[in-house]
C-alpha cells in the first residue's frame, strides 16, 4: 500500500509538471498577460475561513495531544504558525494539522497560524498550554508513627513521581504535627494525646493528585482505668470472664498490689484481668496501675476466689427467657444473663449451649445464630458445632431460609455466607433501616435509598434495585416478609414487598398495628378490649378475640400468654381460629416469651426460665429444663430443690446423683436432720384456690402431714431438725397473723396471735423462740424483744432478737439499741442464750450477723445467712464472715456437710466452705 502511494504521488508531480510546462509553452506562443491585461485572464481567489476544531488545547507534559486538523475555503499552498510551537508539537506545512506530544511545560498562549497562496492568506489563533504531568506514587517511609506528647518525630520525608505544587492532610494531624505544603514531610512536636488514626496525605499540581495513608498515635499520660468488673467472685479451676478496662492512652505496663491470686495475670498492654485462680483467696482489695512512661493510672479491683466447685444440676435457664425461637425439630433459647441454649425439642435435651449472648437469636433452615456483643455466632442447627461468625454491626439478620446473613451498619449492607464468608457489600448508611432476609433479597426500608421507597438487594452478590414510591409512614414487615405496612394516623396502606399498593384502609386504631399472611392485626388498646383481626383491604375485623396477656407473633401464630389461660390463634387457614390452654402454675412467674412453627409444634417460657412444650398443655405439661430453683434445702447426704417446673428433686450431694423427685408445685423446702422428713410449701404457685404445706416421709415419698390454708394465704413454715414438731406463721391469720408449733398431725403445742415476726424451733421441737417487732418500733418506742417456751409453757422473756438455734441449749439474738435522733435502730452486737434466758456469751457488732434470717448451724461456732446480701458463713465466735457465695450466686444456699449448694445461673454448684 506505501509503495502504491508513493507511486500515486509522483504520478501526480508528473502531471502538475507537464501541465505547468503545457501553459509556459503556450505563453511562448500565444502570450500571457498579466494582472487585469486582456479580458481573457483568471486570477487564483486567496484562501478563507481558516478554522481549527480545538481552538484550545490544554496539554500535558508526556501526553499525545489529539490532532487539530482545520478546515479552510479555497485552495492553500502552504501553513506557516507563529510564535514556534512549545517543545514536542509540530504543524504541517501542507495540511496545517497540528499534533505531538509535548515535552516541556509551557504557559498559556495564543498561537497566529496562516493559510496562504500565490493570492493572498487567511489566519486562525490558537491558544496552546503544557501544565506538568499529575504526581503519582506518593510514598512515605513511615507509614506508622508512633509519637509521644512533648517528643518531636522523626521527620518522614515522601518519595513520588512528578511534579507538586501543594501537599495536604485529612484529617487535620493532631495538633503540632503539620505536612510541609511544598516538600510533603511530616514534622513537628505532638502537643496534644491522640489515639491512633489513619490521615490521608495528598500530593497535587493544576493537572490532579496522588495519595498515601500514614497511621499516627499520640501516646500520653493515660487516665480514667475503669473495669467493667470491680467486684470479682471467682472458683479455683474455673476461668473468670476476662475483664477488660477501659482507659484514655495506651499502656506499656501493667502491675497490682498486692499481688493478685495465682493464677490470675493481667495483659501489659490492654490490662485485661484474665486467668484461671489455682487456690482459694479471701475477699481482698487490689490497685492496678496501669503506666506507659509518661504516667499512670490507678483502679481498684475487689477479688474472692473461693474453692473449686462442681457441677450438681443443670437448670437450662437460671433467668427469665427473653427469646425463643423454634423449627424442626429444634428449640433454641437465651435468658436475660445472654446464656443461650439449642435444644433437641423430641428430647428436651441440650445439644449445646453458651453465653454472652446480647438478646437477638435466630434459627432457620440448618442453622442456629446467636448474636454477642461484637459477633455474631453462625452454629450448625444439627449438633451446635460453629460454622462461622461474623461482626455483628448496628442489626443483623438471618435469611428466612437459613441460606444467608446480613448486617447493617452506618458504612454497609454486608452479606455473608453461613461460614462466615463476606459475598458482596454495598455502601451506604444502613444503621437505621427496617430490612427483612427473605430468600435470595434482603428488603429494606428506611435505608439510605430514601423514606418512601423499598430498596431490594440482591443476595449473595448485593445488586440492588429500588421501588417506585409508596404513600405513608413506614411501619412494619409482614413477618413473612411478603408486604409491609404504612400510616398516617388511623390510614392503613398494604404493600407488596415491591412498593405496590394492594389496599388502604382506615382503622379504628393502630396500636401494635402487625400484618402476617393475609391479614392485619392491632393489639388490645387496654386490659380487656379485644384483639382484632381483619382481612387485608376490609375495614371489619374477621375475628374479634378476647385474649388475657400480651401478643407475641411468631410465623402465622399469635400468641397472648398469661396465666391461668394461654390462648393461640392460627392464622394459616381462611380464617383465624382461637385455641385456649391452661397455662402451668406460674405465680409471680409469669409466662414470657412465645414461638412457634405450626400448630402442634409451639413452645412458650416462664419468666423463671422454665420453657415448656405448648402441645403438651392438653395433656401433661413437658418441660425443658427445670428453670430457676425456688428453694434449697440440705443435709450432708441429700440435697432438696423446689424448681419452677412443679417438681422436687432429690440429689445426692455425694455422688450428685438424682435420687428421686416428688411432683409438687413447691417453693420453701425444709428437711429433717437426717434427711427422712421433707416439707415442702406451695404458696408460689398454688394450683387451686387452696396453699398447702405438706411432708413427706423419705425415701417413700409418702405423706405423712398436710396444712391448707386459704389461697392467697402464704405462710413461712419451719421443721425442726428431729423432724418432729413443725412451726407455722400464718400471714392471714386473725387478728394480723397466727403463729403455732404442731406435730405433723396438726396437733398444737404452742400458739399466739396478732404478732407478725419470725418464731424459731428448737432442733428437737420442744423450744419456741418467738420474735416481737413492735409497729412503732425505732420511733424511741419499745425495742425487739423475743419470748422463749419449753412444751408451751412461757419461761422468759428477752430484750434481743431471736434469730435461731444454734442447738438444743442454745439460741442466738441480736441486741438493739434507739438510733440517733430515734431514727431506726443500733445494732449492739449478738448474744447466745441457753433455754433459760441466760446469757452464754456475746459476739462483737458486727454488720453481718444483724436480721439475720432462716439461719442454718453447720456446727455449734457456724452460723449460715442464706438471705439476700448474705449468703456466706459467719463465725459465732467473732461476727467475722468465713465464706461467701459467689456475688452471681441467687439467695438461699443451703449447706449440705463440708458443701454449700448454691444457684449460680444456669446451674446448681456445690462449694466447699
Amino acid at each position: 500500500m506505501r509503495n502504491g502511494i508513493e507511486a500515486h504521488s509522483l504520478q501526480s508531480s508528473f502531471s502538475e509538471t507537464a501541465v505547468g510546462l503545457g501553459l509556459f509553452f503556450m505563453c511562448l506562443i500565444g502570450g500571457c498577460g498579466g494582472g487585469n491585461s486582456g479580458s481573457g485572464g483568471n486570477q487564483q481567489a486567496a484562501p478563507s475561513n481558516l478554522v481549527y476544531p480545538q481552538p484550545t488545547i490544554k496539554a500535558v507534559v508526556g501526553t499525545a495531544i489529539q490532532s487539530d486538523a482545520p478546515t479552510v475555503s479555497g485552495t492553500v499552498s502552504g501553513y506557516a504558525i507563529s510564535p514556534a510551537l512549545p517543545a514536542g508539537l509540530a504543524m504541517s506545512q501542507s495540511s496545517g494539522m497540528i499534533s505531538g506530544t509535548p515535552t516541556a511545560v509551557a504557559a498559556s498562549a495564543s498561537y497566529t497560524v496562516t493559510a496562504s497562496n500565490s493570492t493572498g492568506s487567511t489566519t486562525a489563533a490558537i491558544q496552546i498550554a503544557v501544565s506538568s504531568a499529575a504526581p503519582s506514587s506518593l510514598v512515605y517511609p513511615q507509614t506508622t508513627i508512633a509519637a509521644q506528647l512533648g517528643s518531636p518525630i522523626s521527620p518522614d520525608q515522601p518519595t513520588v513521581t512528578g511534579t507538586v505544587t501543594s501537599y495536604a492532610a485529612s484529617p487535620a494531624l493532631p495538633s503540632g504535627l503539620g505536612v510541609d505544603q511544598v516538600t510533603g514531610v511530616i514534622s513537628g512536636t505532638p502537643t496534644v494525646a491522640a489515639a491512633s488514626a489513619t490521615y490521608t496525605i495528598t500530593a497535587a499540581n493544576s493537572t490532579g493528585s496522588t495519595t498515601a495513608a500514614v497511621t499516627i498515635s499520640v501516646l500520653g499520660p493515660p487516665s480514667n482505668l475503669v473495669y467493667p468488673q470491680a467486684t470479682i467472685t471467682a472458683s479455683v479451676g474455673t476461668a473468670i470472664q476476662p475483664d477488660v478496662p477501659t482507659v484514655s492512652q495506651p499502656l506499656t505496663r501493667v502491675t497490682s498490689y498486692p499481688a493478685l491470686p495465682a493464677g490470675l495475670v493481667l495483659d501489659q498492654t490492654t490490662g485485661t484481668l484474665s486467668g484461671t485462680p489455682v487456690q482459694g483467696a479471701v475477699k481482698t482489695t487490689y490497685t492496678i496501675t496501669g503506666a506507659n512512661g509518661l504516667g499512670n493510672t490507678t483502679a481498684q479491683l475487689t477479688i474472692t476466689v473461693t474453692e473449686s466447685s462442681k457441677a450438681f444440676l443443670e437448670l437450662g435457664h437460671g433467668t427469665a427467657v427473653t427469646a425463643l425461637r423454634t423449627e424442626g425439630n429444634r428449640v433454641l433459647s437465651e435468658d436475660e444473663s445472654g446464656h443461650w441454649n439449642l435444644w433437641d425439642y423430641t428430647t428436651a435435651q441440650i445439644l449445646a449451649s453458651g453465653d454472652g449472648g446480647s438478646g437477638q437469636i435466630d434459627l432457620a433452615g440448618q442453622v442456629a445464630v446467636v448474636g454477642t456483643a461484637t459477633t455474631v455466632q453462625v452454629l450448625a442447627a444439627a449438633d451446635g458445632s460453629v460454622l462461622g461468625s461474623i461482626p455483628s454491626g448496628a442489626w443483623w439478620l438471618l435469611a428466612t431460609d437459613g441460606s444467608y446473613l446480613c448486617t447493617g451498619s452506618t458504612a454497609a449492607l454486608t452479606i455473608w455466607s453461613t461460614a462466615g464468608v463476606q459475598q458482596s457489600m454495598r455502601a451506604g448508611d444502613y444503621h437505621a433501616a427496617v430490612a427483612f432476609a427473605a430468600p435470595t433479597r434482603v428488603q429494606v426500608a428506611l435505608g439510605p435509598a430514601g423514606s418512601s421507597v423499598i430498596e431490594t438487594v440482591s443476595a449473595p452478590n448485593g445488586t440492588s434495585s429500588v421501588s417506585p414510591r409508596f404513600s405513608g409512614v413506614f411501619s412494619s414487615w409482614f413477618t413473612d416478609g411478603d408486604r409491609f405496612l404504612t400510616t398516617i394516623s388511623n390510614q392503613v396502606w398494604t404493600y407488596s414487598s415491591t412498593a405496590v399498593q394492594q389496599a388502604v384502609v382506615t382503622l379504628p386504631s393502630v396500636f401494635g398495628l402487625t400484618g402476617q399472611g393475609n391479614w392485619i392485626w392491632t393489639s388490645p388498646v387496654y386490659v380487656g378490649s379485644p384483639l382484632l383481626i381483619y382481612a387485608i383491604g376490609a375495614t371489619t375485623p374477621t375475628s374479634t378475640f378476647a385474649v388475657n396477656g400480651g401478643l407475641s407473633a411468631s410465623g402465622l401464630f399469635i400468641g397472648s400468654l398469661s396465666s391461668p389461660e394461654t390462648d393461640i390463634i392460627d392464622l394459616s387457614g381462611t380464617v383465624p381460629t382461637l385455641t385456649k390452654y391452661t397455662t402451668p402454675p406460674s405465680g409471680a412467674n409469669s409466662v414470657s416469651t412465645f414461638a412457634a412453627s405450626s400448630a402442634t409444634q409451639w413452645v412458650g417460657s416462664f419468666a423463671s426460665g422454665a420453657i415448656f412444650d405448648g402441645a403438651s398443655l392438653s395433656t401433661t405439661t413437658r418441660y425443658f429444663g427445670y428453670g430457676t430453683t425456688q428453694g434449697i434445702a440440705a443435709t450432708p447426704n441429700l440435697v432438696a430443690l423446689s424448681t419452677s417446673t412443679g417438681k422436687i428433686l432429690l440429689l445426692d450431694p455425694t455422688g450428685v446423683n438424682a435420687i428421686a423427685s416428688i411432683d409438687f408445685w413447691a417453693g420453701p423446702v425444709a428437711l429433717s436432720a437426717d434427711g427422712s422428713v421433707l416439707g415442702a410449701g406451695s404458696g408460689w404457685a398454688a394450683t387451686s384456690t387452696a396453699d398447702e404445706v405438706n411432708f413427706y416421709s423419705l425415701p417413700s415419698q409418702k405423706v405423712i402431714g398436710s396444712f391448707l390454708f386459704t389461697y392467697p394465704d402464704v405462710p413461712d413454715f419451719t421443721l425442726s431438725a428431729s423432724g418432729t414438731t413443725v412451726g407455722i406463721v400464718d400471714v392471714a391469720g386473725a387478728p394480723f397473723g397466727a403463729r403455732y408449733a404442731s406435730d405433723l398431725s396438726g396437733k398444737v403445742s404452742w400458739s399466739d396471735t396478732g404478732i407478725y415476726a419470725p418464731m424459731y424451733l428448737s432442733p428437737d421441737g420442744t423450744l419456741v423462740a418467738a420474735a416481737d417487732l413492735p409497729l412503732n418500733l425505732g420511733a424511741c418506742g419499745p425495742l425487739p424483744t423475743t419470748k422463749l417456751y419449753k412444751n408451751g409453757a412461757l419461761v422468759t422473756t428477752l430484750s434481743a432478737y431471736g434469730e435461731g438455734w444454734i442447738d438444743n441449749g442454745h439460741l442466738l439474738a441480736s441486741m438493739w439499741s434507739p438510733g440517733y435522733k430515734c431514727l431506726g435502730l443500733a445494732y449492739d452486737g449478738s448474744t447466745i442464750y441457753d433455754p433459760t434466758g441466760a446469757n452464754v456469751a456475746t459476739i462483737p457488732p458486727t454488720a453481718a450477723l444483724q436480721w439475720t434470717t432462716d439461719p442454718q448451724f453447720p456446727t455449734t461456732s457456724t452460723v449460715f445467712d442464706p438471705d439476700f446480701g448474705h449468703n456466706a458463713l459467719y463465725s459465732l465466735t467473732t461476727g467475722a464472715a468465713l465464706w461467701q457465695a459467689p456475688a452471681q450466686a441467687s439467695p438461699g444456699c443451703a449447706v449440705s456437710g463440708a458443701y454449700v449448694a448454691c444457684q449460680v445461673g444456669h446451674q446448681v454448684l456445690l462449694y466447699p466452705h
